[in-house]
This record gives C-alpha cells, sequence and structure tokens, in this order.
C-alpha cells in the first residue's frame, strides 16, 4: 500500500497509518508506537499487539473497588469482561456500573 510523505516544518516529514490497522490495534491519539529501521523498511508495532479483547477479573475481595475495576478494564480498550465472585454481596453494585455513562 502507498502512502504520501507529509513535510511539518523543515525536519520532520510523516506518513498516515492505514486505518483498519489502527482500528485493528486500538491506535487512538496520542498513543506511542514503537518504530525499528530495518534496513530500508520501517517495522511500526503497536503496545496492543498481543493484548486480548476479554479480560477475566476476579473481583471477589475487590467489594469496595468492583467499579474501579471495571472502570480500569473499560479505559483498556477491553470489549468483554468476565466476572467473577463468590459472595452476591460483591455483585450488587454491577448494574449501577454499567449503566452509567463513562468517559
Amino acid at each position: 500500500m502507498k502512502r504520501k510523505v507529509i513535510q511539518i516544518a523543515e525536519s520532520t516529514q510523516l506518513i498516515s497509518l492505514p486505518r483498519k490497522w489502527a482500528l485493528q490495534y486500538g491506535v487512538k491519539k496520542g498513543d506511542e508506537l514503537e518504530v525499528e529501521i530495518q534496513g530500508n523498511q520501517l517495522a511500526v508495532y503497536s503496545a496492543n499487539t498481543n493484548r486480548s479483547e476479554k479480560i477475566d477479573v476476579d473481583v471477589s475481595d475487590l467489594h469496595p473497588f468492583v467499579l474501579r475495576a471495571l472502570d480500569a478494564a473499560y479505559k483498556s480498550g477491553y470489549d468483554e469482561v468476565d466476572l467473577h465472585f463468590t459472595d452476591s454481596a460483591t455483585i450488587r453494585n454491577i448494574p449501577a456500573a454499567i449503566s452509567m455513562e463513562m468517559p
């Protein structure tokens, strides 16, 4: 795939990332990517390349922090969170957590 080089100021040149790749690896504005020079080629790596889109979280001992655990998983970009718990009282906070609008 070809990309045009854009000149910024005197010393900076840049190219855009393919949208499909950026979406696949969750690359967003402000993220850092690893770029390696390999002869006449550049290799670009996302920190998210090996991360699963699903996470298992044991909230058995997190009773006052269940909302924080869910928020952390959400902010990390996981699409699915499997919660594991032993006490049914722990799960009472979940409906409030998933119904509130997260940033």
